[in-house]
């Protein structure tokens, strides 16, 4: 009998590290996002948007597109620089990297962004990968990217 109690007290405690680990992979991908400063000053605000935190995951990994939209939508990403910064987006496929090129090409010049130079494009096993460098007035929106 106490086996089994013990048993049980060690699952759910395995289980509630799990939860506070996703719960800190989460915060660590807002701050990312928003800034440590940003964060701490909205820490309670965020936790109660974001209390459903398996929502934001998709297959044992956080769902960045919703991350951003409930950031959004919640008017905590500010997505402007005070002036223009030269910044890197790296992209992945799995699909035909030249059709994935042309289409993420077209994707950008029809957001706006017609200066960029690819970094570095790389294939393997995995996928492909492309990262591209340019200089922008606002980072570009994940979720326009998307759309």
């Amino acid at each position: 009998m106490v086996k089994k109690l013990l048993l049980v007290f060690a699952l759910a405690l395995s289980l509630f590290a799990q939860e506070a680990t996703k719960n800190e992979m989460l915060d660590e991908k807002i701050i990312s996002f928003i800034g440590e400063e940003s964060f701490a000053k909205n820490r309670d605000y965020i936790h109660i948007i974001f209390k459903n935190t398996e929502s934001f995951y998709a297959k044992e990994q956080i769902n960045v597109v919703q991350v951003v939209e409930t950031l959004e939508e919640n008017g905590l990403l500010h997505l402007f620089f005070d002036a223009p910064q030269q910044y890197e987006m790296t992209f992945h496929s799995t699909g035909s990297p030249l059709f994935f090129v042309k289409l993420m090409g077209d994707t950008l010049r029809s957001m706006g962004y017609y200066r960029y130079v690819t970094k570095e494009s790389k294939s393997d096993a995995s996928g492909f990968e492309w990262t591209i460098s340019l200089e922008a007035e606002y980072v570009t929106d994940p979720v326009l990217l998307r759309k």
